[in-house]
């Protein structure tokens, strides 16, 4: 994956390309899905759920910048393979997610590589972030969005940094940083156009005119 897939994509951060070499992808999925674990594509786990890419993801992670000094959280942290990938490069990282069938995988997963006592596990529903260990200086959106609830920015820390993917204005799924300045300032920066499905919890809320 990482000579076939991610260096010819320009992952150029030696820490994260020693972290893709080292954590078996595979261990993060479910049985029927192992033998695919490594195609370029999203791979499915739920309904509705799937982790991203290995290009998109290791893009996505190396424009986060994970620093040893990090308060890091992972929403909506599926089955905990990013969670793993990060999981020496941050100070704190917690992860939140909600679907226990995933998090019955990311125990298990994140035991076996012995990255478990490293990550916070909260089981709640991602939109709300975890409000008890912010303010983060990262955040990682590990799922489709199609924006980012005022809930995630407000635990992002002045300085911080959050990334997604989020629907742009011409509707393409877009990876994204967002770039805290201030408490009332973001800066967004479009990285690059992606896919794949926006999950229910972060689907646009709809506006009622009366």
């Amino acid at each position: 994956m990482l000579k076939g897939q991610l260096l010819p994509n320009k992952l150029t951060c030696k820490a994260l390309q020693e972290r893709f070499l080292s954590i078996p992808r595979e261990s993060f999925t479910p049985l029927a899905v192992r033998r695919v674990a490594y195609m370029d594509d999203a791979l499915p786990l739920t309904k509705g759920r799937a982790l991203f890419p290995p290009i998109v993801l290791a893009q996505m992670l190396q424009a986060l910048d994970v620093q040893k000094t990090d308060n890091l959280l992972i929403v909506a942290g599926n089955t905990g393979y990013t969670a793993a990938l990060l999981a020496p490069l941050a100070a704190q990282i917690t992860m939140v997610e909600k679907d226990e069938s995933l998090l019955d995988i990311a125990r298990q997963a994140l035991r076996d590589c012995n990255a478990l006592e490293k990550i916070s596990i909260k089981s709640i529903p991602p939109q709300e972030g975890y409000k008890a260990s912010a303010p983060y200086t990262k955040i990682f959106l590990d799922a489709p969005a199609e924006e980012i609830p005022a809930t995630l920015l407000n635990q992002l820390s002045p300085g911080g940094r959050l990334v997604a993917a989020i629907t742009g204005k011409d509707g393409v799924l877009e990876a994204t940083c967002f770039d805290k300045k201030t408490n009332k300032t973001t800066v967004a920066t479009a990285l690059f156009e992606t896919g794949g499905a926006v999950l229910p919890a972060f689907r646009k809320k709809e506006k009622f005119t009366f």
